[in-house]
């Protein structure tokens, strides 16, 4: 929790905040009064009396209430709670995903699976539960890897995991696509080349965008026996949104993904070198492969 009080919310911006949150977590449950006094715990005069500015809410009463319904603190903070995802989860609706990530659905859920499965092997269940919580999402957002979900579910993961982690560690993530996929329908693909470069030809020839992603149109731009060029330009139906999601937090992610696909051949991770970028105003992001014979990568540049 960002701010800290002993038990009461007696900080003016908090206190106003939670007023917002308790008037549209009343109004999408469609709850009265009496039975909004219930759920806080309190008798229907402390509730009359908390509504008319009288008394503040018991921290302890609040949080369980965050806890019930998979709602972060820092949600409430910044006015972000989605009511009707709240509404829809609290109605039984376990797979409903909150409105953020529901426009232009470009992306399979098996990014996100495997991006918090990294988050789980590496910090722990706890960080992959406090992660969801934080998107309003829960486990049966991600047993389906073929449900769909846009590309705003990913770079919130990114983004959550540079503030806590490094560069390295969204690379690190990015490659472990591999550890993730390694049995799957993908891997069988895959495993069907003879070579690296026929690899990268089946990933960026279908695979990718029919199990992953198509919120790029990506293609090998140039190949031979030791390198390979890879090109992908943002698909023109999310043009208008470029600004948003174009970032360092994806490219970093894609520079460990692209590494891991030789993996699938049994052989060691490529080098992968970031050579022109979208947000630089160059007309697509490039990236440079090398097939190489010891397991390293390099950072985005």
């Amino acid at each position: 929790m960002p701010v800290s009080y002993d038990n009461k919310l007696n900080n003016e911006v908090i206190k106003k905040n939670f007023k917002v949150f308790i008037n549209g977590f009343q109004n999408s449950l469609n709850l009265t009064d009496n039975e909004m006094a219930e759920k806080l715990q309190l008798s229907d005069l402390s509730f009359q009396e908390y509504l008319l500015g009288k008394m503040e809410l018991p921290l302890l009463s609040v949080y369980e209430i965050l806890d019930e319904y998979n709602i972060c603190f820092e949600a409430i903070l910044h006015n972000s709670v989605d009511y009707r995802a709240l509404a829809q989860q609290a109605d039984g609706n376990l797979n409903y995903l909150p409105e953020r990530y529901q426009q232009s659905a470009n992306s399979n859920r098996r990014s996100a699976i495997y991006m918090l499965d990294y988050i789980n092997s590496k910090y722990g269940y706890h960080q992959r539960l406090s992660l969801m919580r934080k998107m309003q999402l829960n486990e049966n957002h991600f047993v389906n890897p073929d449900a769909l979900n846009n590309i705003f579910l990913p770079l919130d993961i990114c983004k959550s995991l540079f503030e806590n982690g490094s560069k390295e560690d969204i690379i690190g993530m990015g490659m472990h696509f591999y550890d993730y996929s390694k049995e799957s329908i993908v891997a069988g693909l895959i495993k069907e080349a003879r070579s690296a470069p026929e690899a990268y030809e089946i990933m960026f020839s279908g695979v990718l965008e029919k199990y992953v992603e198509r919120n790029f149109c990506w293609r090998i731009k140039s190949i031979s026996s030791e390198t390979c060029v890879l090109s992908g330009k943002l698909n023109s139906e999310l043009e208008e949104i470029g600004s948003q999601i174009i970032n360092q937090h994806m490219c970093l992610l894609r520079l460990g993904f692209a590494s891991s696909i030789t993996r699938f051949i049994n052989q060691p991770n490529a080098r992968v070198k970031k050579i022109s970028c979208l947000a630089k105003s160059d007309k697509s992001c490039d990236y440079h492969v090398s097939f190489a014979t010891k397991n390293s990568y390099n950072q985005f540049q």
